[in-house]
C-alpha cells in the first residue's frame, strides 16, 4: 500500500520535496538494525544502509532513530541514507550502561500517549517522570489510563489519585474489552499526526496497537495473576501507519527505567510546584523552613503532596547531575576531535 508524504507525517516546514535533487527521495525510519534500517516512502517499505560518513553530521543527529526523516537514492541497491533531517521533536533518555549517550525513543512525534494500567500499580512517580521526558522532547503528552474495564466505577478515584497531573495534560480512560472503549483516543488521531506509545511493561500498549491497526501485529500476553501486572512483550520500537488516514503510530518496548536526558520538561510536568516556588517571599528560598515559603505552607496544609514534592526534587537533582555528566563528556569528545585534527594537520605538513 502506498502513502503520501503527509500520510507518513512529513511537514512542509521540515522539507519541501520539490527542492530535492533529482533521484533523491524522503523516507521515514520504521526499523533500526544498527547500520541497517527499514524506511517507508511513497514507494513503500525498503531496506536502507547508513554509510559511516553520514553518522558524522555536525549540525544534526548522528544516527537515525525511529520516526526520523532521511534522504536516500532508491536507485541504489541497497539505498544509502545520504542525510538525516533535523528533528521537530524527540523523546529521549540516557542510554543504558556507563557511557553517557542520548537514546532517542521516538523522533518527530506530535503526541505521546503515556499509557498506565487501571490497577493498584499506577505508580505516580513513574508517571511524572514520563511526563517530564515527553515535555522535554517538545511533544504533547496524553495520559491514557488503559484497562478501564478492571474498575469501571473507579475513574473518579483515579483522577483524584492523579491530582495536579490531571490538570497538566489530557486524561482518557480506554479499554479494548468495553464497547467503544477506544473512542476517547479519536480526538488525538488524524491524518499527518504522529503518535508514540510509552509506558511500563504489561500496561497493554501492544493490545492498543493491534486494535488501532485492526490486525494482529504485536504479540500480547495476559496479566500475571499473582501481582496484577502484565508481561513484557514488545522488544523493539516499531512505526505503523494507521488505517483510514488516522495518523502514524510508534510503539516502544516497556521501559523498566527511564533516566532523564534533559531536565527541560520538569517545569511543565510540575507546573503547580513551580507556581508555588515563584510565590515564596524570598527569591533565594531553599524551601527548607524559611519564613514566607509558599512550598512549605502548601506541604503543611496538604495542598502539595509530600510524595510529589520529593519526586520533583529527585528529578531536579538527577537533571543537574546529568547536565554535569554531559558537559564533561562533551569536553572529552571535543578534545579528542581537536587532537585528531592536529595529528592530521601534522601528518599532511610533514
Amino acid at each position: 500500500m502506498t502513502h503520501t508524504l503527509f500520510d507518513l507525517g512529513l511537514r512542509p516546514d521540515v522539507l519541501d520535496p520539490l527542492s530535492l535533487p533529482e533521484g533523491i527521495v524522503p523516507a521515514r525510519v520504521v526499523a533500526d538494525h544498527g547500520t541497517r534500517y527499514h524506511v517507508l516512502s511513497q514507494a513503500g517499505r525498503t531496506p536502507a544502509w547508513l554509510p559511516p560518513i553520514t553518522r558524522l553530521a555536525p549540525d544534526g543527529p548522528q544516527r537515525p532513530a525511529i520516526g526520523d526523516w532521511v534522504l536516500l537514492n532508491p536507485a541504489e541497491d541497497p539505498p544509502h541514507i545520504t542525510a538525516i533531517l533535523p528533528r521537530r521533536t524527540a523523546m529521549s533518555r540516557q542510554g543504558t550502561g556507563l557511557v553517557t549517550h542520548q537514546q532517542v525513543i521516538a523522533a518527530n512525534v506530535d503526541r505521546v500517549l503515556v499509557v498506565v494500567s487501571m490497577n493498584k500499580n499506577m505508580n505516580m512517580n513513574r508517571i511524572e517522570r514520563l511526563m517530564a521526558a515527553v515535555e522535554a522532547g517538545g511533544a504533547q503528552p496524553v495520559l491514557v489510563i488503559h484497562k478501564a474495564d478492571l474498575d469501571p466505577t473507579g475513574q473518579r478515584a483515579a483522577l483524584a489519585r492523579l491530582g495536579p497531573v490531571a490538570d497538566l495534560a489530557p486524561v482518557v480512560f480506554t479499554s479494548v474489552v468495553l464497547d467503544g472503549g477506544l473512542d476517547p483516543l479519536e480526538p488525538f488521531l488524524g491524518r499527518g499526526i504522529t503518535l508514540a506509545l510509552v509506558g511500563s511493561s504489561g500496561v497493554g500498549k501492544s493490545t492498543l496497537v493491534n486494535h488501532l491497526l485492526g490486525r494482529e501485529v504485536q504479540v500480547t500476553q495476559s496479566q500475571r495473576l499473582d501481582d496484577d501486572r502484565g508481561r513484557h512483550t514488545t522488544t523493539t520500537r516499531s512505526l505503523f501507519v494507521l488505517p483510514d488516514h488516522r495518523g502514524v503510530l510508534i510503539d516502544t518496548p516497556g521501559m523498566r527505567e527511564l533516566a532523564l536526558w534533559s531536565g527541560d520538561g520538569i517545569g511543565a510536568a510540575f507546573a503547580d510546584v513551580e507556581s508555588l516556588k515563584e510565590r515564596c517571599r524570598f527569591r533565594s528560598c531553599t524551601h527548607q523552613g524559611e519564613e514566607g515559603c509558599a512550598v512549605q505552607d502548601a506541604l503543611d496544609d496538604g495542598t502539595l503532596e509530600t510524595r510529589r514534592w520529593d519526586n520533583h526534587k529527585k528529578l531536579e537533582r538527577e537533571a543537574e547531575w546529568m547536565a554535569r555528566r554531559q558537559s564533561k563528556t562533551g569536553q572529552r569528545q571535543r578534545g579528542r576531535a581537536f587532537s585528531k585534527m592536529v595529528r592530521s594537520l601534522k601528518k599532511d605538513s610533514w
